[in-house]
């Protein structure tokens, strides 16, 4: 999978020395290895856009990061956005419950860390980044894609969301909210 990776961001991966280089040169090729991501360093987040919905893996780099002894960094948490969803709700506040505008557009969103598997990636060595973080993306596509794929049909949500997100302190209220928004009103 490395050798669909530009040369030279594996070059940076490799030769990298500190940590907040090291992990952004890897979040970057990790993008590259899941289909339609890209690295948005800013946010520290893998995203991919696809029409109005968004899909965000949430990174966050280890305080105990130091050159030569530990470079790792962490998945969080998953979460979708809709375009559409947060219009929706502006349109018909007394049909959605109240939230803070950086959400409105919420579809759902989980704690990685509540997913079976490993949720973080060593990348101390680096002759061993490129296949570590293959093995991650492995991992990656195995469990946040398809959680992610689970929520993107409106059709089929109620048969394939995980049942964490319909708990009182899940995204079953978004969830329904989302439904209604893209009328499938049986399934909400």
């Amino acid at each position: 999978m490395t050798s669909t990776l530009p040369d030279d961001l594996i070059t940076r991966l490799i030769e990298s020395d500190k940590p907040a280089d090291v992990v952004h040169a890897g979040a970057a090729c990790l993008a590259g290895m899941l289909d339609g991501f890209g690295w948005v360093r800013s946010r520290h987040s893998l995203e991919r856009r696809e029409s109005v919905r968004r899909e965000v893996i949430q990174l966050e780099k280890s305080k105990w990061n130091r050159s030569g002894h530990l470079i790792k960094f962490t998945v969080t948490s998953l979460t979708v956005f809709d375009d559409d969803l947060g219009r929706w709700r502006r349109a018909n506040p007394e049909l959605t419950v109240d939230r803070p505008e950086s959400v409105e557009s919420i579809v759902c969103a989980s704690s990685f860390l509540d997913m079976p598997g490993q949720h973080f990636v060593v990348l101390t060595q680096p002759e061993e980044r490129p296949t570590k973080l293959e093995q991650f993306a492995a991992h990656l596509r195995d469990t946040a894609l398809q959680w992610f794929a689970s929520t993107a049909d409106p059709e089929q949500i109620v048969r394939t969301v995980p049942d964490p997100l319909l708990t009182g302190w899940g995204f079953a209220q978004d969830l329904v909210e989302f439904l209604v928004s893209t009328g499938y009103h049986p399934q909400a």
